[in-house]
C-alpha cells in the first residue's frame, strides 16, 4: 500500500549565523525531518511544517 506523499516547508540552520527554507516531500512530520537531515548532514533542522495542498 503506498502512502500519500506531503509536501513538506523545512527550516536549517547551516552554521551559527546562517539558516534556510527547503521544500521536502514526506509521508509524515517526522519523515520530513529525517529526509532533511540526511540531506543536509552536518545541519540542525529547527522546523519543519506541512505546507497545505502539496499532496503528490
Amino acid at each position: 500500500m503506498n502512502m500519500p506523499l506531503y509536501k513538506y516547508a523545512v527550516w536549517i540552520r547551516l552554521h551559527p549565523t546562517q539558516s534556510i527554507h527547503t521544500v521536502v516531500w514526506a509521508n509524515n512530520d517526522t519523515e520530513a525531518r529525517r529526509v532533511a537531515e540526511a540531506q543536509y548532514a552536518k545541519c540542525q533542522v529547527l522546523g519543519c511544517r506541512r505546507i497545505a495542498d502539496g499532496k503528490a
